[in-house]
C-alpha cells in the first residue's frame, strides 16, 4: 500500500512538472511572437527594409568578436529609420575595414588573423558611447551607429576610434606604417537622407574608398 502510494505520488508531481514545462514553452512561444509584432510595427515606416526571416532565423551575435551581426544592424537601423520617419531623429553609420587584411591573413595566418579581429572589435567598442552600437559587418568590416550624430561630429569619432586601433602598434610587415591599421566611411540616416540599407552601406563604403 505505501509503494502505490508513492508511486502514485510520484505520477502526480511528473505530471505537474510537465504540464509546467509545457505551460512555459507555450508562454515563451506568445511572448516571441508579440515581440516579433512589435518589432514590425516599429519599422512600418522606415525606409530600410527588413525581412521577418531576418528577425527570427538567423543569429545576432557574432561567434568570434561577440558584436552584433549584419541581420542585426539590418533590424535596428530598420527601427532607427521609422523613428527617422516619425520623429525626426538621425544616426550616423561609419563603416571600418582593416587595411590589407588579405595580405595579413596570409603572412601570418588565419589563427592571428581572427586575433586580430577580436582586438580590433573591442578596441573599437571600447571607444564608443553607451548608446553606440557596433557589429561585425562580415569579413574584416564593422559597423558603428552613432545616433544623435551628424557627419561632421561622426567624422571626429571616428579619427579617435582609428587612431586608437593604430595604438595598438600590432605588427605588420609590409604595411605602409608597419602596424594595422583601419581605414573608415560615414554615411547619415535623417529626414533628408532616408536610405535603403544597402544604400547607406554603399555611401559608407564609397566614402572609406575615397579617403583610403
Amino acid at each position: 500500500m505505501v509503494a502505490f502510494l508513492i508511486v502514485l505520488f510520484l505520477i502526480v508531481v511528473l505530471g505537474a512538472v510537465a504540464y509546467g514545462t509545457q505551460t512555459r514553452r507555450r508562454r515563451i512561444a506568445v511572448e516571441g511572437m508579440a515581440q516579433t509584432a512589435k518589432l514590425l510595427e516599429a519599422i512600418a515606416d522606415s525606409p530600410v527594409v527588413v525581412r521577418e526571416a531576418t528577425i527570427t532565423t538567423h543569429p545576432l551575435t557574432d561567434a568570434l568578436t561577440n558584436l552584433g551581426t549584419r541581420p542585426l544592424l539590418e533590424r535596428d537601423l530598420a527601427i532607427y529609420g521609422g523613428q527617422v520617419a516619425r520623429y525626426g531623429v538621425h544616426v550616423c553609420v561609419a563603416l571600418f575595414d582593416i587595411d590589407h587584411f588579405k595580405q595579413f591573413n596570409d603572412q601570418y595566418g588565419m589563427t592571428r588573423g581572427d586575433e586580430i579581429l577580436v582586438a580590433i572589435a573591442e578596441r573599437i567598442a571600447s571607444r564608443s558611447r553607451s548608446g553606440d552600437s557596433i557589429y561585425r559587418l562580415g569579413g574584416d568590416e564593422f559597423v558603428c551607429l552613432l545616433p544623435e550624430q551628424t557627419l561632421e561630429t561622426g567624422a571626429k569619432v571616428v579619427e579617435r576610434m582609428k587612431r586608437s586601433v593604430e595604438e595598438l602598434a600590432i605588427a605588420f610587415e609590409g604595411a605602409p606604417n608597419g602596424i594595422v591599421t583601419v581605414s573608415a566611411g560615414l554615411a547619415v540616416l535623417d529626414a533628408e537622407h532616408q536610405m535603403a540599407f544597402d544604400e547607406l552601406l554603399k555611401e559608407a563604403q564609397d566614402d572609406l574608398l575615397q579617403f583610403r
